[in-house]
C-alpha cells in the first residue's frame, strides 16, 4: 500500500516531492527520497511522518538546494517493521537505493539463508533483503547484465511486490520490476521519463503511460524507456493520459472527506444522467441471464454490495450472493450449474484481496465484471467488462462518495433488465434533493456528534435495508474517530449485546417507516433508556418527534419514500463520523494505521 515514484529528467526533485504528496493516501507513516547528483554521488533523506515533514527537512539542508536529474521517492504504509526512520524507504546499501510496494512472502526463509552467509541486517523490513541480495549478486558492467541480475532475483523472491531503484553504477538510469499484481506504471513526458504506483502521481508530468506486467523489468533514462522479460526486449503500448489533476484541491472545506461528502449530490445525479443516456449499455450486460450472481468486495465496497443486494432483491426473482473478497479466495466454492457471474467492487482496482478473488473466479471459468472508480488499474485488466462509477479522485482514506456511487451503480447494473427499471430511473431523479435534505440537518448531526465524541464505544441499530447503512456507519466511526463501534440488527440487541448497555454506551438508531413497525422500535428505545444508555435516533418518522416522555435525541429527515433513501441515511452516517473525529481532534483524511489502497495481504 506504499507509494512509489521515480523520475529521470532535469531538476526532478520538486516533481518527485509533488508526486509523493499525491501518493500520500497510499501510505503516510514515513517518507523518503534518494537522488544522484551530477558527480554521481547519491544523496538520501527520509523521516517519520508526512511528506510535508520531509520537505521541511530538505529545505533545512543546503545540500538539497542542488539540481538533480534522477531520483526515487516513497511514502510508506508499514508492513514488515514498525514506523521508524531506519525502516523508512528508500533502503540503501552498497550504492543501491530501493523503494518497494507489496510483500516478499518468502522473506523470512531468504533472510535466514543470507544471515548464514554472513550478511548483516539493520532493519525489520523485507525491502532491505532485496537491496542486500542485489548487492550480493551484482557484478554488472552493462545494463544487460544488470537486468539479468534483477530477473534472477525476481525468480528467487516470492510474493506480490513492485520495486524501483537507482544505483551509482548506472547514475543516469532508474530500474523497476514487479512480481504479481502490485501496481507499477511507467510514463513518458516532455524531456523526462517516470514511474509510479499510481497514475495520479504522474498525471501532471507524463503525457502517456504503460503498465508494467509481472516479471517485467523497466529501464528508464532521460530519453528512453526499455522493458525486458526473460532478458528479451518487450514492445510496450503507451496510452495517452487524460486525467484532471484539479481534484486534489480541497477548496474551502475543512478536509478532503468533507469535500467528498458534499460532492455526492452532483456525482449521484450525474450517474443517473449517464444511465439515462446509456441504459442500453447496462441492459447489454444481461446480468439477469446468469444463473448465479455474486457481488464481491472488501470494507466499504463489501457493504456497498450488501446494500445493493438488499435494495434490489425485492425487484429480482433471483438470489444474489455477497462475499468478502478475503474469504472468497479461500472458501470451498460450490459449483452452481449454469452461468456464474462475479461482480468485483473496488474503488482503486488494486485491492489485493479483490484481485486474488478475481483470479480465483477466472480459474473456475466464471464471468467477471468490475465496478471501479479508476480506469487504469489491475482489476480492469483482469475482468471481462468494467463499469465505472465516475466519482472522481477520492483522496480521503475513508470512502464516502465512492461508497454511495458503488451502491447506485450496482443497483442500475442489477436492475437494468427488470420490469422496474424505468420506475427506478424516475425515482432516482430526485436523488440530489435527498442528499441536500441531509445537509440541511448537518447542525443537528454535529450536535449529536459532539456528545458521542466523549465516549469510547458506540452501538448502531437498524433493520432491513438500513442495517447495511448501520454497518457502514460503524465502520466510518471506527476509521475516523477511533471510537469502537458495532452495528447490530434491532431484533438481535437482546440476544447478547444488551449486556453492553450502560451510561457509557451511546446507541444510534436508524429507522424508516418502510422497514418496520415504529412501535416496536419505541419499545426498544425505552428498554435501552432503562439501562441508562443515551439514545440518538435518525429517522424519517413523525412518531419519534411526539414521544415527549422519553429522554432521547432525534433527528428528523423528511419522509423520503424512495428506494434510494438508504443513500441519504448513509450520508448522515458519514457526517456523524466526520464530526466526531473533528471533535476528537483526529486527522479525518489520514486515519492512523490505514491506507487508501490495500495492495498487500
Amino acid at each position: 500500500m506504499c507509494g512509489i515514484v521515480g523520475i529521470v529528467g532535469q531538476n526532478c526533485l520538486d516533481n518527485i516531492l509533488n508526486s509523493m504528496k499525491l501518493l500520500e493516501y497510499r501510505g503516510y507513516d514515513s517518507s523518503g527520497v534518494a537522488v544522484i547528483d551530477s558527480n554521481g554521488n547519491m544523496l538520501l533523506k527520509k523521516n517519520v511522518g508526512f511528506v510535508e515533514n520531509l520537505i521541511t527537512n530538505l529545505k533545512d539542508d543546503y545540500i538539497w538546494n542542488s539540481q538533480f536529474d534522477i531520483g526515487i521517492g516513497h511514502t510508506r504504509w508499514a508492513t514488515h517493521g514498525g514506523v521508524s526512520e531506519i525502516n523508512a524507504h528508500p533502503q540503501y546499501f552498497g550504492g543501491f537505493a530501493v523503494v518497494h510496494n507489496g510483500i516478499i512472502s518468502n522473506f523470512a526463509k531468504l533472510k535466514k539463508e543470507m544471515i548464514t552467509r554472513g550478511i548483516l541486517f539493520e532493519t525489520e523490513t523485507d525491502t532491505e533483503l532485496f537491496v542486500k541480495r542485489l548487492f550480493e549478486m551484482n557484478s554488472a558492467t552493462s545494463v544487460g547484465v544488470f537486468v539479468k541480475c534483477l530477473s534472477d532475483i525476481l525468480q528467487e523472491f516470492d510474493g506480490n511486490f513492485a520495486i524501483a531503484l537507482i544505483c551509482q553504477n548506472f547514475p543516469d538510469k532508474i530500474f523497476a520490476c514487479k512480481k504479481g499484481n502490485a501496481p507499477m506504471i511507467i510514463g513518458r513526458g516532455d524531456a523526462l521519463n517516470c514511474l509510479a504506483s499510481d497514475i495520479n502521481a504522474i498525471n501532471d508530468i507524463a503525457s502517456e503511460y504503460s503498465d508494467l506486467e509481472s516479471m517485467e523489468i523497466a529501464v528508464l533514462s532521460k530519453n528512453s524507456v526499455s522493458v525486458y522479460r526473460d532478458n528479451e526486449n518487450v514492445e510496450k503500448k503507451f496510452i495517452s493520459i487524460k486525467i484532471c489533476g484539479s481534484l486534489f484541491d480541497k477548496g474551502h472545506y475543512s478536509s478532503f472527506m468533507m469535500k467528498e461528502i458534499h460532492e455526492q449530490p452532483d456525482i449521484l445525479s450525474g450517474l443517473v444522467e449517464d444511465f439515462l443516456c446509456r441504459r442500453g449499455h447496462y441492459a447489454e450486460l444481461q446480468v439477469s441471464s446468469f444463473d448465479a450472481i455474486t457481488l464481491i468486495g472488501c470494507g466499504s465496497a463489501y457493504y456497498a454490495c450488501l446494500g445493493a443486494r438488499a435494495m434490489s432483491e425485492r425487484f429480482l426473482n433471483k438470489h444474489i450472493f455477497v462475499e468478502l473478497a478475503s474469504e472468497f479466495r479461500f472458501k470451498n466454492l460450490i459449483n452452481i450449474e449454469g452461468k456464474n457471474l462475479c461482480v468485483f467492487v473496488s474503488q482503486s482496482g488494486e485491492t489485493f484481496d479483490t484481485i486474488s478473488a478475481c483470479e480465483r473466479a477466472k480459474s473456475l471459468g466464471y464471468t467477471n465484471y468490475a465496478v471501479l472508480n479508476v480506469q487504469i488499474c489491475t482489476l480492469a485488466r483482469l475482468c471481462d467488462k468494467s463499469i465505472f462509477i465516475n466519482a472522481g479522485a477520492e483522496i480521503s482514506v475513508a470512502s464516502t462518495k465512492a461508497f454511495t456511487a458503488q451502491v447506485l451503480t450496482l443497483l442500475f447494473i442489477l436492475l437494468a433488465n427488470s420490469d422496474e427499471f424505468f420506475n427506478l430511473v424516475d425515482s432516482s431523479k430526485n436523488i440530489q434533493t435527498l442528499c441536500e435534505i441531509v445537509f440541511n440537518s448537518s447542525k443537528d448531526i454535529r450536535d449529536i456528534a459532539n456528545e458521542i465524541a466523549q465516549f469510547q464505544n458506540c452501538i448502531f441499530l437498524s433493520r432491513g435495508d438500513l442495517h447495511v447503512i448501520a454497518l457502514e456507519g460503524a465502520l466510518k466511526m471506527k476509521e475516523l474517530s477511533y471510537i469502537h463501534a458495532e452495528a447490530i440488527a434491532i431484533g438481535e440487541l437482546k440476544h447478547g449485546s444488551f449486556a453492553l448497555l450502560d451510561e457509557n454506551m451511546p446507541v444510534v438508531i436508524l429507522f424508516s417507516n418502510y422497514i418496520g413497525n415504529v412501535q416496536s422500535v419505541l419499545s426498544t428505545v425505552e428498554e435501552i433508556l432503562s439501562r441508562n444508555a443515551k439514545v440518538y435516533v435518525i429517522s424519517d418518522c413523525d412518531e419519534f418527534d411526539v414521544v415527549n416522555h422519553l429522554n432521547f435525541k432525534s433527528i428528523k429527515l423528511p419522509n423520503l419514500k424512495s428506494l434510494f433513501s438508504p443513500i441519504a441515511f448513509a450520508i448522515s452516517m458519514q457526517l456523524l463520523a466526520c464530526f466526531c473525529a473533528e471533535f476528537r481532534r483526529k486527522n479525518v483524511d489520514r486515519p492512523r494505521n490505514l491506507a487508501k489502497s490495500v495492495t498487500v495481504e
